[in-house]
């Protein structure tokens, strides 16, 4: 899917309803159940679930979904947020802003999983519009729409992890990882254990009292 469509004005409720028409026209593929768990989709390409966040809770599900075959988590990344007010007709980019990086934060909630070999997923950067209504802090959510994706990141195997690591010192700190990444605090600190889990960063020599990693 390396095509960027205008998504505009769809019908859909949200951008997990999108996604999963996205990646499944065929509305019986659509929640089936597998074992105890409800799957997003299950197709010719196995199980994928449209995950918006809160990876900590897929666990279960991942324990039996992985024993059955290929698993697809859809994360989408919002990188950018029009907020339109259908009262005042006013409309503003929200300060609010996500990218790649942002699912190495997830990903360290489930890092046990990684490196299953069933295991893959698909990150979807996309822009949202979200219609409000009301004013001021008391203006209220009506919905979120999926407004253009602008790329697709697959991460099949371990060497395609390395998007993360591109453009990094061969030693680094946890502020030149920020730096890198745009995350900070315990986001920052996520992403970097994520990559530590994977084998694809590791700590070396302290510089000073600095922890420095180094590219694996």
């Amino acid at each position: 899917m390396s095509d960027k469509p205008i998504i505009g004005t769809l019908n859909e409720k949200s951008v997990h309803a999108f996604l999963k028409s996205r990646f499944e026209q065929y509305s019986d593929s659509h929640e089936i159940r597998v074992g105890r768990f409800i799957a997003d989709i299950v197709g010719e390409n196995g199980i994928i679930e449209i995950q918006t966040g809160a990876f900590e809770n897929l666990k279960k599900k991942l324990e039996a979904f992985l024993s059955v075959g290929r698993v697809t988590i859809v994360y989408p990344v919002v990188i950018k947020t029009t907020i339109y007010n259908v009262e005042t007709k006013r409309k503003y980019a929200s300060p609010k802003k996500k990218n790649k990086f942002s699912f190495l934060s997830e990903a360290y909630k489930i890092r046990e999983f990684l490196q299953n070999e069933n295991l893959h997923f698909v990150l979807v950067l996309l822009t949202v519009i979200e219609n409000r209504s009301g004013k001021g802090r008391e203006a209220v959510k009506l919905n979120r729409l999926p407004n253009e994706i602008i790329d697709e990141i697959t991460l099949n195997s371990l060497d395609d992890w390395r998007i993360f690591t591109d453009g990094l010192p061969e030693i680094f700190s946890q502020k030149d990882f920020s730096a890198h990444s745009g995350l900070f605090g315990m986001y920052a600190w996520g992403a970097l254990q994520t990559l530590l889990s994977l084998g694809l960063a590791a700590e070396t020599d302290k510089k000073g009292r600095t922890k420095q990693y180094k590219i694996c």
